[in-house]
């Protein structure tokens, strides 16, 4: 079973038009299987760590004014 780019996404827009929540292709070559992300609770989803934020530059205390 060979799929294009193309047919992938058409498999894609018409599962998120139907009340499918998971639909699991396998073929000798691969596995592939789409969720939608409301038919996965929080809870079973991996955790995600955040990028750290770049280091601030160091702000300049206002100047004295007469």
């Amino acid at each position: 079973m060979d799929l294009n780019f193309n047919e992938l996404r058409e498999l894609v827009a018409a599962l998120s038009q139907t009340d499918v929540a998971e639909l699991t292709l396998k073929s000798a070559e691969f596995e592939l299987t789409l969720r939608k992300s409301s038919a996965v609770g929080t809870a079973s989803l991996p955790p995600v760590a955040a990028a750290p934020a770049p280091p601030s530059q160091p702000v300049a205390a206002p100047a004295d004014i007469p």
